[in-house]
């Protein structure tokens, strides 16, 4: 199986990170063999393998939310207002998360930055690095959720 995140820095030798690590690795790697199913589906013409593991990347996350800019406390919220889309991966300690950035390109929705972070109790959160491979699979998961197309 090929390596899908970086190497750590200074970060993972510290023995407080270890555990929230490896699970947003885990997290990871699973995003990544998801990605890999599919798109063996894919090329295979394979509908009914699509189909199932199309549930399996919706079923994944423990939530999916978003956040809005700033807007009167009286007008309707749409698409337009989104910032941020957050997948909740792993809950309790260690915890793990997906940000994505929502980049507002008329009259398409962009996914812009995405980050991995992780946490352990009474820890901050901290950014998991990624490799631009892993960064591209991690898009095509925030992308099989049309969130935008609910407001």
């Amino acid at each position: 199986m090929t390596e899908t995140v970086e190497d750590m820095t200074i970060l993972e030798r510290t023995d407080e990170y270890a555990s929230a690590l490896s699970a947003g690795r885990g997290c990871v790697a699973h995003l990544c063999e998801l990605h890999r199913l599919y798109e063996e589906a894919v090329n295979e013409e394979d509908w009914r393998r699509q189909e199932e593991i199309q549930e399996r990347i919706l079923e994944t996350p423990y939530s999916v939310m978003v956040r809005t800019g700033w807007c009167s406390a009286y007008q309707q919220i749409t698409a337009r207002d989104l910032e941020e889309i957050k997948f909740t991966l792993a809950g309790g300690g260690p915890a793990v998360r997906l940000i994505a950035k929502i980049e507002q390109s008329h009259p398409y929705f962009e996914i812009g930055e995405i980050e991995v972070q992780v946490q352990d109790w009474f820890l901050p959160w901290r950014v998991l690095p990624v490799r631009n491979d892993t960064a591209k699979i991690l898009e095509w998961f925030v992308q099989q959720f049309p969130v935008t197309e609910c407001y």
